[in-house]
């Protein structure tokens, strides 16, 4: 599942990197007048929105992975306290939820 993650987050950051330079590419030919600046704006005002959403979706891929990490943490310290209980508290065992 890590790997998963990863290799998105890997995905969404070649997007990012596209965007970015097409961003780049845009203002150069602004620059140069190849294009006029209606134009210009259209297209920036696209990128710009493609960037955020690249942005926001890999915010979001790595808290998932932080988020699955808290998780995994906590079913391991659930793990340790049960069989805590369960050896040096042997009548307890059933009640583990308790502590």
């Amino acid at each position: 599942m890590k790997k998963n993650r990863t290799a998105i987050a890997q995905a969404l950051q070649l997007q990012l990197d596209r965007v970015q330079n097409q961003l780049a590419k845009l203002t150069d030919l602004l620059i140069e007048s190849t294009i006029d600046k209606s134009l210009f704006q259209d297209k920036q005002q696209s990128l710009l929105l493609e960037q955020a959403r690249i942005k926001e979706n890999l915010v979001e891929v790595k808290a998932g992975s932080s988020a699955a990490a808290n998780m995994e943490k906590l079913s391991n310290s659930r793990k340790a306290r049960h069989l805590y209980i369960k050896w040096h508290l042997p009548n307890r065992s059933a009640n583990c939820s308790e502590l």
